[in-house]
């Protein structure tokens, strides 16, 4: 799975501009095309969302969005990649078009679990 991060950019909702998101829905294309591409959504900013978090005693507490701190620990969007290398799946990933005045970028690779075991 690629995790594309949230930035402060991402937080605020603004869309991307139109030559950005023609770049990226190439780049979705591809992935399909090339069979790689199982998944991909793009999430909305944390003023749409709401933490769920439990207390000792258990109890769940509700926090609606926006979420302070690191917009970096935010999820902005995910793909899932159906890859058979760590390698390979850096190699998709990179190939992500990051819009101009995106500095800082993040994205991040985790591997899913199947049926109990590690997928590697």
């Amino acid at each position: 799975m690629l995790m594309i991060k949230a930035t402060d950019y991402s937080e605020t909702g603004v869309n991307y501009s139109s030559e950005h998101t023609k770049k990226l829905q190439e780049y979705k294309t591809m992935l399909a095309r090339e069979g790689i591409l199982l998944a991909e959504e793009e999430l909305q900013p944390s003023t749409r969302g709401i933490k769920i978090t439990y207390s000792q005693d258990g109890k769940p507490e509700l926090l609606a969005g926006p979420f302070e701190g690191n917009s970096k620990e935010l999820v902005a969007a995910y793909y899932v990649f159906d890859v058979e290398t760590e390698e390979e799946a850096v190699q998709w990933a990179l190939r992500m078009p990051i819009g101009a005045g995106q500095a800082g970028h993040e994205l991040e690779l985790r591997w899913l679990e199947e049926k109990g075991e590690r997928k590697r």
